[in-house]
C-alpha cells in the first residue's frame, strides 16, 4: 500500500558503515552477489502525484534529473508524436509539481547538467528539421531554445569533451546517424564523421568518455572477437574521437562481456565512476527500450556484467552521490507485481542494499535530494500500467537505521586466495546516522554575505557558497552547527568543488569537546566534490560546537557542506 503524502523529512545523503558477510559467488566474467538481509519500505512509499497530461506510455518518466534544488522529470514518446512536451519540475520545498516551460519536441529523454548549466537534448524536433534543437535553462531561470543543429531530424544526447559541446544525432541529411561538434557552445557545429563511416541502420544515441577518448555508439550489435571479419566491421563499430582525430572503433562480446541474449542494444546512462565506464545497455522492444543489463568497462576491450544479490534484479538507472554509486533495479514477480531494489556500492565489486519496495509496475528512474530518494514509474508497450508516471518517495527516515550487509564480489576466481578469504570477518559499525549540514540548512551562518552559485560540478546539496573575492578577505567566515545526538569520538569530513581560483591552505576553526583545534586547513585546489577527512574529535550531545572556515588565505574561499560519523 502506497501512502498519498507529500510530508518532506530533512536529512542528509548517508555514508553508511557496513557489516561485511563472508559470502561469495564466482564467476570469471561477472560480478555475482548474492544478499541476505532486505529492507521493505513499501508501507512507507509516498505517491506524490502524478503530473503527465499525456497518453499513458507517454507518462514513462525516462530520466530525473536533480537541479537548483528541483527535481527535473522527462517524458512524452517521440514514436506517438506525443508532443508538444511541458518541462515539469517537482519542487520538495513547496510540495508540489510546476511546470515551467513547453519544448518543441515529441519527447523528452533526458536532461543533462554540463559545467554547471541544465540541458535538453530536442529528441524530436516538431517544426523545421533543417535544424535541430537543444535547450539551455538559463541564469535568469528562463530555457532557452537553440535550432542550431543542421540537419538533427533527432538530438538524442550532448557531452561537453575538452571544452566542445557534442551532439549524438539522427540526420535527416542521411537518415542515419551524425555526431557533430561546437566550438561554441552551440551557436556553429561541423560532423566529426570521418568519410566511409556510417552508423549502420542506426542513429547515434549516446556519447560516453573512456579512457581520454569520446566515443559514440548507436546500435549495439554484439559479435564474438573471432566472428568478426571484414564484411561485419560496419555492424560492430563505434566512433571514436579525440582532439586531432576521428575513427572507426570495433567493439566486440568483450564490451558487453557475460551477454547471451540475441536482441539488439542501446547504450543507456553510461557513467563514469572511479576512471571506469559504467553502463546499461538497453533492448529494443516494439516502443522505445528496456532495462536489461549492466557493465562495468575498463576498455572497449574488457568489460565485466554485474550480478546483483538479488540476482534477477535488472538494472533501470544510475546515480552518484560522493564516493557511492547508487543503481535501480527492478524484479519482476508476476503480471503486476515489481520490487524495486536500491544497491550502492564504493567499489564497484560490493553491492548493499539500501532498501526495496513493491509497486504494480517497473520503477523506470530515480534521484536523490538531501537522503530523500524519488522514483519514475514507467511501463513497456506491450503492458500498459495505469499507474506509469507516478512520481514516489522513499524518505530517508524509512531505510536510514538499518544496517546494511553487503557481500564482497570477485571478478575472477585467481583474486580469491585463501589468505584474502581469513581476511574477511564481520566489522562492528557504529547504528548512528551520519550527520550532514549544508550550506542550505538553518544550521550554516556566516558573518557576512556569500555568493550562490550552480557553475561548477561536486558541490552537495543544490549549490554552494564561495566568499566572493580573489583575495584574502579578513573576518569573513562561514560556520557549520551540527546537532549532536550522542556523544562520543566523530570523525569530520569536509566538502568543496576544487578550483585553481581557491585557496590552497583556507584555515579552520574546529570547536570540540576538548577545546578549540586551529591547527587544520584544507586545500581547495583539489579533492572535487569528495568528502575530505579532516581528523577525530570529540562531540558532546548539543549544539555548542561548530566547524568554522575563515577566509583569511588568498581565493575564493568555498562553503559547502560538513559530515560527522561516529567511530567506535
Amino acid at each position: 500500500m502506497i501512502k498519498k503524502s507529500i510530508t518532506r523529512i530533512a536529512a542528509g545523503i548517508f555514508s553508511f558503515t557496513l557489516i561485511v558477510n563472508t559470502c561469495f559467488a564466482v564467476h570469471t566474467d561477472k560480478m555475482v552477489s548474492a544478499a541476505t538481509t532486505v529492507k521493505d519500505v513499501t508501507s512507507q512509499v509516498e505517491l506524490l502525484g502524478n503530473p503527465f497530461n499525456k497518453a499513458t506510455f507517454a507518462k514513462n518518466v525516462w530520466d530525473m534529473q536533480v537541479y537548483n534544488n528541483r527535481i527535473y522529470l522527462a517524458h512524452g514518446d517521440f514514436n506517438t508524436n506525443a508532443g508538444p512536451i511541458p518541462v515539469i519540475y517537482y519542487e520538495p520545498s513547496a510540495q508540489k509539481f510546476i511546470t515551467q516551460y513547453t519544448v518543441d519536441e515529441e519527447e523528452i529523454a533526458q536532461y543533462k547538467v554540463m559545467d554547471g548549466k541544465l540541458y535538453i537534448p530536442g529528441t524530436d524536433s516538431r517544426g523545421d528539421w533543417n535544424n535541430g534543437n537543444f535547450y539551455t535553462l538559463e541564469d535568469n531561470d528562463q530555457w532557452l531554445k537553440n535550432a542550431t543543429i543542421p540537419n538533427a531530424l533527432h538530438v538524442f544526447d550532448m557531452a561537453l569533451y575538452n571544452g566542445q559541446l557534442y551532439a549524438a544525432c539522427g540526420t535527416s541529411k542521411t537518415g542515419w546517424g551524425e555526431v557533430l561538434v561546437s566550438n561554441d557552445m552551440g551557436k556553429t557545429w561541423t560532423s566529426r564523421v570521418p568519410l566511409g563511416f556510417t552508423f549502420y541502420g542506426s542513429w547515434a544515441t549516446s556519447l560516453f568518455e573512456l579512457n581520454q577518448t569520446l566515443y559514440a555508439s548507436g546500435k549495439m550489435m554484439y559479435m564474438k572477437p573471432t566472428s568478426i571479419t571484414t564484411s561485419y566491421t560496419k555492424y560492430v563499430s563505434m566512433l571514436g574521437i579525440t582532439d586531432s582525430s576521428s575513427a572507426r572503433q570495433i567493439y566486440s562480446t568483450n564490451f558487453a562481456n557475460g551477454l547471451t541474449s540475441s536482441y539488439v542494444y542501446y547504450m543507456k546512462k553510461p557513467t563514469t565512476f572511479q576512471n571506469k565506464l559504467v553502463y546499461l545497455n538497453n533492448r529494443i522492444t516494439t516502443s522505445h527500450w528496456l532495462p536489461d543489463s549492466m557493465y562495468i568497462a575498463k576498455s572497449i576491450n574488457e568489460s565485466t556484467k554485474v550480478i546483483f544479490p538479488e540476482t534477477s534484479a535488472v538494472p533501470a538507472d544510475l546515480l552518484i552521490r560522493g564516493n557511492s554509486l547508487y543503481v535501480l533495479t527492478n524484479v519482476k514477480n508476476s503480471a503486476g507485481n515489481y520490487t524495486s531494489v536500491v544497491y550502492q556500492t564504493t567499489d564497484l565489486q560490493t553491492w548493499n542494499e539500501v532498501f526495496r519496495f513493491n509497486t504494480d509496475t517497473f520503477a523506470r528512474s530515480f534521484e536523490e535530494m538531501n537522503g530523500d530518494f524519488y522514483f519514475g514509474l514507467g511501463c513497456d508497450s506491450a503492458t500498459v500500467a495505469a499507474s506509469t508516471g507516478n512520481i514516489l518517495k522513499v524518505a530517508s527516515s524509512a531505510y536510514q537505521d538499518i544496517p546494511l550487509i553487503p557481500v564482497i564480489n570477485n571478478p575472477s576466481m585467481s583474486e580469491l586466495t585463501p589468505s584474502t578469504a581469513e581476511l574477511i570477518q564481520t566489522i562492528p559499525s557504529s547504528t548512528t546516522a551520519p550527520i550532514i549540514v549544508d550550506n542550505t540548512d538553518s544550521s550554516f551562518i556566516s558573518n557576512s554575505t556569500w555568493t550562490i552559485t550552480t557553475q561548477s560540478v561536486g558541490y552537495y546539496g543544490s549549490n554552494i557558497l564561495n566568499d566572493g573575492t580573489a583575495g584574502a578577505d579578513q573576518g569573513k567566515w562561514a560556520m557549520w552547527v551540527p546537532t549532536i545526538i550522542e556523544s562520543g569520538n566523530y570523525q569530520l569530513y569536509m566538502r568543496w568543488t576544487a578550483d585553481s581560483t581557491r585557496p590552497a591552505a583556507a584555515p579552520l576553526e574546529i570547536r570540540y569537546n576538548g577545546g578549540v583545534d586551529t591547527s587544520k586547513t584544507v586545500n581547495q585546489q583539489e579533492n572535487n566534490g569528495t568528502w575530505v577527512l579532516i581528523g577525530t574529535y570529540a562531540l558532546s550531545a548539543g549544539s555548542d560546537q561548530y566547524i568554522k572556515i575563515l577566509c583569511s588565505s588568498p581565493g575564493y574561499t568555498a562553503a559547502d557542506a560538513i559530515k560527522l560519523e561516529k567511530v567506535n
